[in-house]
């Protein structure tokens, strides 16, 4: 169905995920179709957390501020930045107002 869709992009959705390796796994046969599709997964925190499969929960946005903008960049841009990265996704969005 995708090779016949050609999306640009895929959001994975915690159906699609099982475990870090898996993940990793699926996103590399995701970037075997052409054109090479961009991958993300809603990652907000609080009840918005679609890896809760692989993290566990994650503190809501209001909680993360609650400890000061540094905080949330940290979490938000630097912990699930990487670890996004990690499983091979291409998209990592962050609100800087924060």
């Amino acid at each position: 169905m995708l090779e016949r869709a050609r999306p640009v992009g895929i959001i994975l959705f915690p159906r699609n995920i099982n475990t870090p390796n898996q993940t990793r796994e699926l996103v590399a046969a995701l970037e075997d179709l052409e054109p090479r599709p961009f991958v993300a997964a809603d990652l907000e925190g609080g009840v918005v957390n679609r890896l809760t499969a692989l993290w566990g929960d994650l503190p809501s946005p209001a909680q993360a501020a609650a400890c000061g903008r540094r905080a949330v960049r940290g979490q938000r841009i630097g912990l699930e930045g990487d670890e996004l990265a990690g499983l091979g996704q291409h998209v990592v969005t962050a609100d800087d107002r924060a």
